[in-house]
C-alpha cells in the first residue's frame, strides 16, 4: 500500500511536470 501511494504520488509529479513543460512550450509557440 505505501509503495503504491509513492508510486502514486510520483506519477502525479510527473504528469504535473510534463504538463507544465507541455504548457510552458504551447505558450511559448503561441508567442
Amino acid at each position: 500500500m505505501r509503495a503504491m501511494e509513492a508510486a502514486v504520488a510520483g506519477a502525479a509529479r510527473s504528469g504535473i511536470q510534463v504538463s507544465c513543460r507541455r504548457r510552458r512550450e504551447h505558450s511559448s509557440s503561441h508567442q
